[in-house]
């Protein structure tokens, strides 16, 4: 709140307003035990459609909404998988998120500053290649993100 308190008063110097309503999450976010059933599925945040790491759940929405209308049409049980890489990497995030909170704003300025916004959306939907991932990867602060891993373990 305070940093858009701040971006309001140098953008919009004078002007006043009222806030009415502010939002707040947690992340990072764990995985949900999830079992789907023919005509049972869980989604959103039941469902993990929301990624780990980051809290973000948008695109994957879109993405698992059509998987799941096709699966009904089709008359088979929704499997949304993620890769074996893309988990782990959630896992080993949400660590260094858990472990290191007073340096999660950093973090965060580092993902989005250092990386390209497409590569930025395709890592966001579990859609990045390997070296859209390595790319990530090497604009994070590595030394604590290893001890993340190492506490993974």
């Amino acid at each position: 709140m305070k940093d858009i308190k701040k971006y309001l008063s140098v953008e919009f110097s004078g002007l006043e307003y009222n806030i009415k309503f502010s939002e707040s999450g947690v992340i990072p976010m764990f995985k949900f035990d999830k079992l789907n059933f023919k005509n049972y599925s869980k989604i959103g945040t039941p469902g993990n459609w929301v990624k780990q790491s980051t809290g973000y759940s948008l695109q994957n929405s879109f993405i698992y909404s059509k998987q799941l209308v096709d699966c009904i049409l089709e008359e088979k049980t929704l499997q949304t998988n993620v890769s074996f890489l893309t988990e782990f990497l959630d896992r080993v995030y949400c660590n260094f998120l858990k472990n290191n909170p007073d340096d999660s704003k950093q973090f965060f300025e580092k993902f989005f500053l250092r990386n390209n916004l497409r590569t930025i959306a395709k890592f966001l939907t579990n859609s990045a290649n390997n070296w859209e991932i390595f790319k990530i990867i090497l604009s994070l602060p590595k030394i604590k993100l290893m001890k993340s891993l190492i506490k993974d373990r």
